[in-house]
Parts: C-alpha cells; structure tokens; sequence
C-alpha cells in the first residue's frame, strides 16, 4: 500500500509539472516571456519577469518534489541532475 501511495504521489506531482509546460505551448505570449527569460530576462518587462520567475519557480519546485517523493525508489541523483539540466536549458536552434 505504501509504495502505492508513493506512485500516485509522484503521477500527482508530474502532472502538475505537465500542468505548467501546458501553460507554455499553449500560450503563444507566455512561451515568447518562458523563451526571453531564458535567453535575454533583461528584455522582459517587469510583469513578464514576475510570470517567468513564477513559471521557473513551479518547474523546480515539481521537480523537487517529484524527486523527493522517489527518493526511496532508488533513483540515481544523475538522473535527477540530467531532468533539471534539460528543464531550464536554453536550445541554440531557437534564439
């Protein structure tokens, strides 16, 4: 029951970290502020900061959390430091 218990804990923290890159690609305003902030936050406005900080916010803390719920499951921390690289990684192809 116990390991149950984690699982769902974990599907309920990924899916609100789906929740948040839904708010991205579904956004065509929100993602140009989500691809500014990674490449030139100096441009962004002071409103489009605040939502890029809340954005990355929400991201790193599901990531954490997630992580911290599969803990127990043996997880690599390489796996996990690999999932937080690609989360904030800025690609060339789009500048």
């Amino acid at each position: 029951m116990a390991h149950e218990n984690r699982m769902a804990a974990i599907h309920s923290s990924a899916m609100a970290l789906n929740e948040n890159r839904k708010a991205v690609y579904q956004d065509r305003a929100f993602a140009a502020i989500y691809n500014t902030g990674l490449s030139a936050p100096e441009d962004l406005t002071e409103v489009e900061h605040l939502r890029f900080r809340i954005l990355m916010q929400n991201i790193l803390d599901g990531l954490r959390d997630i992580q911290s719920r599969t803990a127990l499951s043996g997880v690599s921390p390489q796996i996990w430091r690999t999932l937080g690289e690609k989360a904030i990684e800025k690609n060339d192809r789009y500048p």
